[in-house]
């Protein structure tokens, strides 16, 4: 259970850098999918399997969250600081 929220917030945080929020969408339909699978592989019972994908989904959505506010944060700390270019022209006298 451990692994499945670490991969999922993982994989949102991943979406969260890359892409806008319509990626959601294909990956909260692709999602249920994998642990509903994995979860009938493992022999688990129907609310095991649904604890996980709520879990899965819930993961994944809170990762996507935390990328898109480590997008913003590397954004605007980027564009705060100099360029080389500038750097160099104010610091020659």
């Amino acid at each position: 259970m451990t692994t499945l929220t670490i991969v999922s917030f993982l994989m949102g945080v991943t979406l969260g850098q890359r892409f806008k929020v319509m990626v959601l969408m294909p990956a909260m339909l692709l999602v249920p999918g994998i642990w509903i699978v994995t979860g009938i592989a493992h022999a688990q019972s129907a609310w095991a399997i649904a604890f996980m994908v709520a879990t899965a989904a819930a993961c994944l959505q809170i990762g996507y969250i935390v990328g898109i506010g480590l997008r913003h944060i590397l954004s605007t700390r980027s564009s705060s600081l100099p360029s080389p270019a500038t750097a160099a022209k104010h610091a020659a006298p």
